[in-house]
């Protein structure tokens, strides 16, 4: 049966249902209803749709109508009021001082969603939420700020279920390693947090445990922790995200356990690692497979890698570029600390470049394991994988081979330029000490045209069934194992 209500605390008996007539306003066709219970937002009913309630409301339940835009909450002792607690009503200033969050508490308390107009809340103290599904929202991060003073934390769960939403709010601390937005009382699934800006002495956001949530046109940065650290991380989604300064060395802007796609995201300040996947026993006590989709996204000056992924890893990057620092030295663009070869690494339509620095690592993916690498690129020699021993290991190129590469002017010692697989040998003077093998060269198999008459001489690095006396149009191909260069085949033309 239709109920209203009339004040004080709500009588429902099992059986009632929607349509509920509100004090001052009724609900019709079409109009949605929110059952608000004492642990949160529960579900939207419309208004023309029947709903059981188990049990009668208890105080503090409220019930939501939401209609033209307009919504209006009716509750225990409330009468008509609004299912938003601004801040400001409650007490906040929000004028750059330092304030007690004792106002903001008690906006969150209510259970409602909070909006922070425009300002700078400068807490004293941290402030908790338990109420499932609530948001906090503001004007936009430029607009709405909220500053962390000492080593206080910003927004702590206290529920057994810590689903939230957060958007438009800039969430900034200065010390310590306490974290702007702390999810630890319980699992974290189906949360949002779009269009902010946090930069903390600690995590920005913590999910010790969390899957299926999406970040969107964030901005991460931290003092000494990760920007953003999802344990657990299946389903988790970043997109247009944007990593801000994280100094801290094995620290990183993106931190996932399991798995995430980024769609267009970046980090073009100074860190040590982009995003980091997985966990190894060594470092976090257990062994976890990890996998990542990128597509579109921009990582640039780091100093060690842009993604590192501790254990076994199934990555796929498209239009995904990879830029080192211009000075100093950096590992390569991707590192895959352990795998083997049920898994794979799948590079399409990806640029890895440096501004400067030099590459430690023999190729730009690099891995302690045999990881499959299967690649589109035309440069694919700076894409293979060696091993920590330097051990060329498995990889496949699709669609493209690498073509010419530029001339190569005849000299005692020559060298193979990083790009192409054939060449032209231009001039007549032999090649009498060898040619010089770089750290991209093992594994690279390459043939030599030359254009002039000479010799090249069975010595050094260069392993040949004898001398080979070249004149116009003559080829020789050789390939390298990382130390020498070892001769396929000759022919004379």
């Amino acid at each position: 049966m239709p109920f209203s209500g009339t004040g004080g605390i709500w009588a429902m008996k099992a059986g009632d249902f929607v349509p509920v007539n509100f004090p001052g306003t009724s609900v019709g066709l079409g109009d949605a209803i929110t059952y608000v219970g004492s642990n949160g937002l529960i579900e939207v009913y419309p208004g023309n749709a029947a709903i059981s309630i188990p049990t009668s409301i208890p105080a503090g339940v409220r019930l939501i109508k939401h209609e033209a835009g307009v919504e209006y909450a009716y509750g225990a002792g409330a009468g008509l009021i609004s299912a938003v607690a601004n801040v400001r009503e409650f007490g906040a200033k929000g004028d750059g001082n330092p304030e007690s969050p004792v106002a903001i508490q008690a906006a969150i308390d209510t259970g409602r969603r909070v909006y922070f107009p425009k300002g700078n809340y400068n807490l004293t103290g941290q402030v908790t939420f338990s109420t499932l599904g609530q948001m906090f929202f503001g004007d936009g991060p430029q607009a709405s700020i909220i500053t962390l003073s000492g080593t206080n934390k910003g927004f702590v769960s206290s529920g057994p279920d810590a689903r939230c939403t957060f958007r438009d709010l800039q969430i900034t601390g200065a010390t310590g390693t306490s974290h702007g937005i702390d999810l630890s009382s319980g699992e974290v699934i189906w949360s949002s947090f779009e269009n902010l800006w946090i930069d903390c002495g600690g995590k920005g956001i913590y999910i010790p445990n969390g899957f299926s949530n999406h970040f969107e046109n964030c901005r991460f940065g931290s003092k000494n922790d990760n920007g953003v650290e999802v344990k657990g991380g299946a389903g988790t989604s970043f997109i247009n995200c944007f990593g801000n300064a994280v100094p801290t060395a094995g620290k990183c802007v993106y931190r996932v356990y399991l798995g995430a796609t980024f769609i267009g995201c970046m980090s073009t300040s100074s860190v040590e690692t982009a995003v980091i996947l997985g966990q190894k026993v060594a470092e976090d006590g257990i062994d976890t497979e990890c996998w990542g989709t990128f597509v579109g996204c921009n990582f640039e000056n780091f100093t060690k890698q842009g993604i590192r992924a501790k254990f076994h890893v199934e990555l796929t990057l498209t239009g995904t570029w990879f830029i080192a620092p211009t000075s100093g030295t950096y590992d390569c663009a991707i590192n895959v600390d352990e795998a083997s070869l049920t898994e794979g690494v799948f590079v399409i339509g990806c640029e890895a470049r440096t501004k400067g620095a030099t590459r430690n690592k023999m190729a730009e993916v690099f891995a302690t394991g045999p990881v499959r690498l299967v690649t589109t690129q035309s440069n694919f020699q700076e894409w293979l994988k060696y091993d920590q021993n330097g051990t060329l290991k498995t990889a496949a190129v699709l669609g493209t081979t690498n073509g010419r590469g530029d001339n190569i002017a005849s000299a005692a010692t020559i060298a193979i330029p990083a790009t192409g697989d054939v060449f032209h040998v231009t001039g007549s003077t032999n090649i009498t000490t060898g040619i010089t093998v770089a750290a991209t060269d093992g594994g690279r198999q390459v043939t030599l045209i030359f254009d002039g008459t000479l010799t090249v001489s069975a010595t050094g690095t260069s392993k040949l069934a004898g001398n080979f006396p070249a004149t116009p149009d003559d080829a020789l191909m050789m390939a390298c194992d990382g130390t020498n260069w070892y001769e396929v085949s000759r022919s004379a033309n």
